[in-house]
């Protein structure tokens, strides 16, 4: 802004008379126009982002929603696939249980 003073003077260099000139109301008309407008851009920069942070919130619950039906189809296969190794090596398991069991009783 040109012409504003970077910090308003103090209480002790301004006494009230300088009120009434009309620099000083120009000086503060700039100011309150420049604060209104700045509000406004934040304002508007405010709903940018809000903007923003829905369609990313849309897509974190997209890919949720993805990572949790890979995670389920991924349980799914490793408890096929330990049921299909169990059953695979059942037999196998029986029969050296059954093998150790006629040892130890043709011992004793």
């Amino acid at each position: 802004m040109p012409d504003v003073p970077s910090k308003p003077p103090s209480s002790a260099e301004t006494d009230w008379t300088d009120w009434l000139k009309p620099r000083r109301w120009f000086v503060f008309a700039q100011r309150v126009f420049y604060m209104e407008s700045t509000v406004e851009g934040l304002k508007s920069e405010t709903q940018s982002l809000q903007a923003q942070n829905q369609e990313t919130q849309r897509q974190i619950d997209r890919l949720q929603s993805q990572l949790e039906l890979l995670m389920a189809n991924m349980a799914a296969t490793v408890d096929d696939k330990v049921r299909i190794a169990v059953l695979e090596r059942f037999p196998e398991l029986v029969a050296k249980e059954l093998d150790k069991r006629d040892k130890g009783g043709k011992r004793k």
